[in-house]
């Protein structure tokens, strides 16, 4: 008998009134995990768009245009246009349509795009709890749904308005359709096809559910013919729509020259990456904070001590396969730190992953000597989330939110302690307890991160910067902003635009990367009708002799973050009044 079936058997019958303990623990558990980590997504639902956050701003932006320029799906605006209509190449603009659409027809605020977000993000949380059900016995679901949906970088796009937690959501639902069709001998494929196709058109690296979905298809009820005949099914109809929909979009590309970093960066690795090995460390470190955390870590790798060999984990094993693929392939942009939710097309199998580690270790322990270390563990949490909390300064949303991280260590313990024991040696028992510590802090930690992510702020100083100087524009429509790095550490192009100060004061116009802000001409700008530049300190500092810009012109207001310099007018003299330069 294989050493991890033998341990899947229980030895002696389970203690009186362990069965009702059980169900029950395994009604109550799942629901206050998702309310708790719903909860905390939701503290920021309705905060006001003022932050620098690139492609929220981006989404509102393309929202307004809908409004006010049009509701054509098709062609997308972006506000750092320059000269043109700001056609724009992206995934199909789902969110921000609907934004528009609820922004012209009924005045619905543009924050409340993050609703949206958040809604999807409810439905991810939905699904992956379903697709859970399928997969673990009920310790294992609700721990894989703590993982999930108490995770920081899910966190960072529940409630921001981008496509990501709408993508995430439908990939899900793509996945769990397949498996239902799979697990019957009949039935309809529509559901999982219509998801897959949506989940592709709502962002690009949802495709990599298709050969997951292949692989898969080996498994079907009615022989591998026919799961083979469904998974082509499948990717058909979700490769159709999408190659119509990214071909339209990269003409505007090729005709207008505006992109959402589809076309204007380097993302794919090439043979010069060679000579910067670190990119693989990069996506490593990002894997492991964006996704797999201590807490995760910890339980994998005390089930692997305790001979766990993953069995019965082959979707998640096919699935991490295809994301991590797709993160090597993309290596140029999979480890900066920006792009920390990209690594969001791993949650779902690590989750997964996670939850039957912790149920492995659940069954190859003593149930009752769970009872000598769930204090421990409780006591020892609680006083770890207190001590990362401190950086807070103990305040009291850091103190509700470690209570409420607290509650739920609690429950999660209970349903330990509840689930019937497996007999086993004492090295298995300790291993045991020990998982039940790293679930806690699996809680703990993802509670704390996305409380930190999803916490409300005070409007940045960039924003208030833009408050004060949209006044002094004179109802200029066109203005320039300084942006971001022209290029990569290897020399290629990224997407540089920022596009927040063009929203906050309500105009369109040019963006220019930070090292070309010292020798940019400024001529074209102004015979474009671009008078107004606001620049931020941060590229003039970044820019070589970026400060020449400010010395050259005259500087009609600044703030401690930005200058608004007057591109038609020469600096005045210290002779009749100030100048510009460094001060603020």
């Amino acid at each position: 008998m294989r050493e991890d079936e033998r341990h899947r058997r229980p030895t002696a019958p389970p203690p009186a009134g362990a069965g009702s303990a059980s169900a029950l623990a395994a009604r109550a558990l799942p629901p206050l995990i998702l309310l708790l980590g719903l909860a905390l997504h939701g503290i920021g639902v309705l905060q006001p768009l003022d932050q620098p956050h690139w492609r929220t701003i981006d989404d509102a932006a393309i929202a307004r245009n809908f409004a006010r320029e049009g509701l054509d799906p098709a062609f997308p605006r972006v506000d750092w246009r320059g000269e043109g209509p700001g056609f724009v190449e992206m995934e199909f603009p789902f969110l921000p349509w609907a934004l528009g659409v609820a922004h012209r027809v009924a005045g619905v605020p543009l924050r409340w795009g993050r609703l949206l977000a958040f809604l999807a993000t409810c439905a991810a949380a939905l699904i992956f709890d379903a697709l859970a059900r399928r997969r673990l016995p009920p310790a294992g679901r609700a721990v894989a749904l703590a993982a999930f949906v108490l995770n920081p970088t899910l966190a960072g796009v529940s409630n921001e308005i981008q496509p990501d937690a709408l993508m995430l959501a439908l990939a899900l639902g793509a996945i769990l359709s397949f498996e239902a069709w799979l697990s019957a001998r009949s039935g309809r494929l529509w559901p999982a096809s219509l998801l897959a196709a949506l989940a592709v058109l709502a962002k690009a690296p949802a495709a990599l559910i298709l050969p997951v979905v292949a692989v898969r298809s080996l498994r079907h009820q009615g022989g591998w013919r026919k799961g083979l005949s469904g998974a082509a099914r499948v990717s058909l109809a979700a490769a159709l729509p999408a190659a119509v929909w990214y071909g339209h979009a990269h003409g505007l590309w090729l005709r207008y020259g505006n992109s959402l970093g589809l076309s204007d960066e380097s993302h794919w690795i090439g043979v010069d990456m060679l000579g910067h090995p670190g990119f693989l460390a990069d996506i490593a470190k990002l894997e492991f904070a964006a996704v797999i955390l201590p807490g995760g870590a910890l339980l994998l790798l005390l089930a692997i001590a305790a001979r766990w060999r993953g069995r019965g984990c082959d979707l998640e094993v096919a699935w991490l396969g295809a994301a991590y693929l797709f993160y090597l392939a993309a290596g140029r942009t999979t480890g900066d730190a920006w792009a920390a939710y990209y690594h969001l097309a791993s949650l779902p199998p690590t989750a997964l992953m996670v939850g039957a580690a912790a149920q492995f270790l659940l069954e190859a322990g003593r149930g009752r000597a769970l009872l000598f270390a769930a204090p421990a563990a409780a006591i020892g949490g609680a006083a770890w989330g207190l001590a990362r909390s401190a950086d807070s300064g103990l305040s009291p949303p850091a103190l509700v939110s470690a209570a409420a991280a607290g509650a739920a260590a609690g429950a999660l313990a209970a349903a330990f302690l509840l689930l019937p024991g497996r007999a086993s040696g004492s090295r298995r028992t300790v291993l045991a307890a020990l998982g039940a510590l790293a679930a806690t802090v699996l809680v703990l930690d993802g509670a704390r991160r996305s409380w930190w992510h999803d916490r409300p702020r005070p409007p940045h100083a960039l924003h208030e910067c833009a408050r004060s100087f949209a006044p002094l524009l004179d109802g200029a429509r066109r203005i320039v902003a300084s942006g971001g790095d022209c290029r990569d550490p290897t020399g290629r192009p990224v997407a540089y635009h920022k596009p927040y100060m063009f929203f906050w004061t309500g105009t369109t116009g040019f963006s220019v990367c930070r090292q070309e802000l010292g020798s940019v001409d400024v001529s074209r700008f102004l015979a474009a009708g671009a008078r107004w530049m606001i620049v931020e300190v941060q590229d003039l500092d970044a820019a070589p002799g970026g400060w020449r810009l400010v010395e050259r012109h005259r500087v009609r207001a600044r703030c401690p973050e930005a200058f608004l310099i007057d591109l038609s007018e020469e600096p005045v003299t210290p002779a009749n009044g100030a100048s510009g330069g460094r001060g603020g």
